[in-house]
């Protein structure tokens, strides 16, 4: 993901999984949006995304100076 500049990783997990849920936000995740009804089993679901950030082309990132 380094090597392609990516801005951010986007994952999604099960309402219910809060040790799922502990894990990412310790990793910097935040909850983006709530999907009602996600899974085929009828389960809701966080959207959670994590800004990358590179410390060779800030000013092409304005929100991260």
């Amino acid at each position: 993901m380094k090597e392609h500049k990516c801005e951010e990783a986007v994952l999604e997990t099960e309402l219910s999984n809060l040790g799922a849920i502990r894990l990412y936000t310790n990793l910097g995740f935040i909850k983006d949006k709530l999907l009602l009804r996600y899974y085929m089993n009828g389960g809701d679901a966080w959207r959670l995304k994590l800004w990358l950030a590179y410390e060779d082309d800030p000013k092409d990132k304005p929100w991260l100076v």
